[in-house]
């Protein structure tokens, strides 16, 4: 009798394991279709494209995938993932390209491209801006109008490796990254970037009622 309810239990136990074993085949399976995605590694932060061998590695934890930068940065996260996550969620309102300044040293900037945009009463022109990811550009923003204007797009700064904001009277300032840039009537800015993360940006100027007005626009990344 123990004989037969012990070979049951083992029966039912083997039973709900093969019925289990093709989901947990596919759960450790990298999904093939983020082949070639800009993704940012959880252990050092620096922002690689996914190649077929960083794929291979990739660890899933939670039902989500994480990809590393390279071998080594797997290892610590295995054995401590939570670390990792709870740091990485401590820097989500405040993260930008960690590797920035090794970007902008590496960078050719004889060949930096230059865009205008001119803020006015009440709008950008041109509203949607479009740059490539990879080049040094120079951001001219001209206020044309006759009062004060913001340019903001935070999550775009965060997608940019900045190299500084200059004014061509007055100085300039180097930051990680920047969270709006104040022009005045007549004056001009001038961003000096590189652009990493692909997307699409929301624009708009956070003056009271200036949005509302028609002052936003798109900041794209292709």
């Amino acid at each position: 009798m123990k004989k037969t309810m012990l070979l049951s239990a083992v029966l039912l136990v083997l039973g709900t394991f093969l019925a289990l074993w093709p989901k947990i085949v596919m759960a450790d399976k990298p999904d093939h279709s983020s082949l070639g995605n800009r993704v940012i590694c959880p252990v050092s932060g620096k922002a690689f494209n996914i190649t077929g061998e960083l794929e291979k590695s990739a660890y899933i934890y939670k039902g989500k995938t994480y990809y590393f930068c390279c071998p080594m940065c797997k290892k610590p996260f295995e054995a401590n993932p939570e670390k990792y996550l709870k740091e990485e969620a401590k820097e989500e309102v405040y993260q930008y390209i960690k590797d920035a300044e090794e970007r902008i040293k590496q960078a050719d900037w004889s060949k930096m491209e230059t865009t205008i945009v001119e803020l006015s009463e009440f709008s950008f022109s041109p509203k949607d801006l479009i740059f490539k990811m990879g080049v040094p550009y120079k951001l001219e923003i001209k206020n044309t109008g006759s009062i004060k204007h913001y340019f903001v797009s935070e999550k775009f700064y965060k997608a940019i490796a900045t190299r500084k904001v200059q004014s061509n009277s007055d100085g300039e300032i180097k930051a990680p990254y920047f969270k709006a840039i104040e022009v005045f009537p007549g004056r001009s800015l001038d961003l000096y970037f590189i652009p990493v993360l692909k997307g699409t940006y929301d624009l708009k100027c956070t003056i009271k009622g200036h949005a509302e007005k028609g002052m936003i626009g798109t900041i794209s990344i292709e």
